[in-house]
């Protein structure tokens, strides 16, 4: 026998299509591997030979008698095998003894069965109790080709088509060629056409029926205006038939060249990428390896290709040595590794890698897209870059097209529980005009960045102006950049002139962080809004260590009590001394408390227990969008 065995799936699942040909015609049928064990046996050799699938399954054809006509050989059933592999068929008589014990002969046949690279995995017999006509026999092959989904016909010897199977004339009749039918010459039709493939393909034939060569196989286009289909040609000499037959089969490769093509693109694609991408399957053997991992490593895909990637591939923590995987979402993880190269050395590298599904969500590997740690850094900080070119690019067109926005949250009295004033926010629409609108996390750092925030600013004191005549007292940040132009006092005062707000109505925020930045600048801009009339509010006291003095040096109108002490009022003891001190120093000053971040009616409550004015958050009201005409000091229960 060969050394090479034919896989053994595809084998049973060959020899099994056949079987269920013999069973569809009720004969009595079994099959036998290449090792002599009996594989199929069917419920008309049941009722003929008596014995049940379950007792004859598994047993060597080794126990098997042969006697009588044609047969292969004397003895038992594995020398008789050997001979039918050696001949391809059989014809004759079988005894055996039957249930009870009497000899029983009957007329056999047996067929090797070959795959479609004509190597042998098993052989097919039918018997009965007498012999099959030729109508029979000819129906079975019929039945047996027609079964096929690949198009098949047989030619005689002078390349004439004398059987074809089902495929084949439907596959005939859809391109209207007459010259593919039964008693057509298949071998002139193919000398005379004007395809090249198909007068090549007419040599060979010829060579087959002669015996020159066994057969051949090639693949060919068969395009149609409205697809273009690709299929292969296999043809095969009849062995032992006489005179001589050649059978002809096409099978549609279409599917098969569509993946190849795309593979080729793919990998002709990921050549072109800057970043090394490994695509492994699922049992971590390497598929793919593009020119990039290639230059990175030195590896060729050829050399790589079926090794496991874990060989090459160790995610390391660089300052502890530990394994280390971050998942960011399920079947993606990222991380740095190490990876080893073709010179010995190794390479610290940042991979990504996502887990790959077919069209049925069935997991067929993971494809990995890596760069060195130096160059990743470089894409971050180029695309970083670019998002903050895109930023200030919306910016100012939010700017050009009054693309800003301002929401209110509700301040309220803790005495009245009326709204007395509203803490105004920037939010920027999108430029789609959907309604939605982007928080100023997004967009505000790009504007400071780029000089913008001060346009920004400016529009925030006319807008919050305007709303201050409408409604009533508004709360207003303004930023760093801002508070440091010392033309800025100047143009508040024109804002208000200009819409009659009454400055006592404005209240602007400054933080303790931009005192300390540029105390000059700052002082001068407080002292200045003072002189307007507008209020001044010392926004997250308490988180600093500068605040009582410019308690004492500043005039600040009210003290915001940062959220980091109310949101855990209801159980930190600290939190609720520091909330009391603060009161007692504001009410020292004169000032008005307010207690930000208030998230629930027990804070609330603690609040005013504690003696805080005012207070704001999310229990409250969150932000909302103000219209110009809208109340926006309007009494509101609490």
């Amino acid at each position: 026998m060969a050394a090479s065995r034919p896989n053994p799936a595809v084998s049973n699942l060959a020899l099994e299509s056949q079987f269920e040909v013999l069973a569809e015609l009720e004969l009595a049928a079994v099959a036998i591997d290449l090792d002599g064990t009996i594989t199929h046996w069917n419920a008309p050799a049941t009722e003929l030979y008596g014995r049940s699938e379950l007792e004859m399954l598994g047993r060597p054809i080794g126990s098997v008698r042969l006697s009588g006509g044609d047969r292969p050989s004397g003895g038992d059933g594995s020398r008789a095998l050997e001979r039918v592999l050696e001949r391809g068929r059989w014809h004759g008589e079988l005894e055996v003894l039957d249930a009870q014990g009497s000899p029983l002969v009957l007329d056999a046949r047996a067929t090797v069965v070959l795959d479609e690279d004509g190597h042998p995995i098993g052989v097919l017999g039918s018997f009965g109790a007498a012999r099959v006509s030729m109508e029979d026999e000819a129906r079975l092959a019929q039945s047996a080709i027609d079964s096929l989904t690949a198009h098949v016909a047989i030619l005689d010897e002078c390349g004439r088509i004398v059987a074809v199977n089902r495929a084949w004339t439907q596959f005939a009749q859809e391109r209207g060629e007459e010259t593919a039918i039964v008693g057509s010459n298949y071998l002139a039709s193919c000398a005379a056409s004007e395809d090249p493939v198909a007068r090549g393909s007419s040599d060979a034939i010829s060579r087959t029926l002669s015996g020159e060569i066994d057969g051949f196989e090639l693949e060919y286009p068969c395009h149609v205006p409205s697809q273009r289909r690709w299929f292969v040609m296999r043809v095969t000499r009849c062995t032992g038939s006489e005179p001589p037959r050649v059978i002809v089969l096409h099978e549609e490769r279409t599917l098969h060249h569509e993946l190849r093509r795309r593979a080729a693109l793919q990998e002709a694609l990921l050549d072109k990428l800057n970043a090394a991408v490994i695509i492994s399957d699922t049992g971590g053997g390497i598929l793919t390896w593009n020119r990039a991992a290639q230059q990175l490593c030195g590896w060729t895909q050829a050399e790589v290709r079926g090794r496991l990637l874990i060989e090459l591939l160790q995610p390391v923590d660089t300052e502890s040595g530990v394994h280390l995987e971050n998942e960011q979402r399920p079947g993606q993880w990222d991380g740095e590794y190490r990876i080893q190269r073709k010179d010995g050395s190794s390479a610290l590298i940042y991979a990504r890698m996502q887990e790959t599904l077919d069209v049925d969500g069935t997991h067929t590997g993971v494809a990995s897209v890596a760069v060195s740690v130096s160059e990743r850094k470089g894409i971050e900080r180029n695309r970083h870059e670019r998002a903050q070119r895109s930023w200030v690019t919306r910016v100012q067109a939010a700017i050009a097209s009054e693309g800003f926005e301002l929401y209110g949250q509700p301040i309220v009295d803790l005495q009245s529980s009326d709204v007395v004033q509203r803490e105004l926010l920037l939010r920027m629409r999108t430029e789609d005009r959907s309604g939605d609108v982007i928080n100023p996390g997004l967009f505000l750092p790009s504007a400071e960045r780029s000089g913008l925030i001060s346009e920004i600013d400016r529009w925030v004191i006319n807008r919050s102006a305007e709303l201050a005549v409408a409604g009533g007292p508004v709360e207003l940040n303004v930023s760093g950049a801002s508070i440091s132009d010392p033309s800025l006092v100047d143009f508040i005062r024109r804002a208000i002139g200009r819409t009659g707000a009454d400055p006592s109505t404005l209240v602007f925020e400054i933080t303790e962080t931009t005192l300390i930045s540029d105390e000059a600048a700052a002082r001068a801009f407080v002292e200045g809004l003072h002189r307007l009339g507008c209020k001044i509010a010392l926004d997250d006291f308490g988180t600093g260590y500068g605040g009582f003095t410019y308690l004492k040096q500043l005039p600040i109108d009210y003290l915001k009590i940062d959220i980091e002490f109310v949101r855990d009022l209801k159980y930190d003891r600290a939190s609720r001394r520091v909330v009391e001190a603060v009161v007692s120093l504001a009410r020292g000053f004169g000032l008005t408390t307010v207690g930000e971040g208030v998230e629930d009616e027990d804070t609330l409550e603690l609040l005013r227990t504690l003696g805080v004015d005012r207070a704001q958050g999310f229990h409250i009201g969150r932000p909302a969008p103000l219209e110009l005409a809208a109340s926006v000091a309007a009494p509101t229960g609490c």
